[in-house]
């Protein structure tokens, strides 16, 4: 049997630091909050978009006029269309790229678990030496994530916005 025992000064001094950690940080969250910042973005100048604009996006010209209203000019056709499951259970990745998406007025948690469809579009616009895609994510005719990427295995991701880059080459 072990037996440990704490002196009361002891057990006194933790009580007050959790105390005074609590506090500090329900401050900052506070803050955070009414400054629009959120606990865990990266980006801190969001939702902008008009929620709207994600909306009635069903066939290709939807998809290449949505893109071309955001600056983006595109191949004419996908280089890629493909099923996909959002997951149930966000891993840190899938935390980070939601960032991406709720910094430009998106959220991919309401479609945890549920299907879409990804069209993969190649940017001929964007000043970049490699290629760049466009991808958009669409459930029943709304966009729930849009990013560009470059197709290098150490590039860029980041929001329809060029100025939103959290995803960036590794360092």
């Amino acid at each position: 049997m072990f037996i440990y025992s704490v002196r009361a000064a002891k057990l006194k001094a933790v009580l007050i630091f959790l105390a005074c950690a609590a506090v500090v940080t329900l401050v900052v969250f506070a803050a955070s909050r009414r400054a629009g910042v959120y606990p865990g973005d990266v980006l801190t100048d969001v939702r902008t978009a008009d929620p709207s604009s994600y909306e009635g996006i069903r066939t290709q010209e939807d998809r290449i006029s949505f893109l071309s209203s955001r600056g983006w000019k595109v191949e004419e056709e996908p280089v890629k269309i493909l099923q996909v499951k959002v997951p149930a259970v966000f891993d840190a990745v899938y935390d980070r790229y939601n960032q991406i998406q709720i910094a430009q007025g998106l959220d991919l948690s309401p479609y945890k678990g549920k299907d879409a469809r990804l069209y993969t579009y190649v940017v001929t616009n964007y000043d970049y030496e490699g290629t760049v895609w466009a991808d958009l994510l669409v459930r029943d005719g709304r966009i729930i994530a849009a990013d560009l990427c470059s197709a290098d295995v150490n590039g860029f991701m980041h929001g329809l916005d060029k100025n939103n880059d959290i995803l960036g080459p590794a360092k």
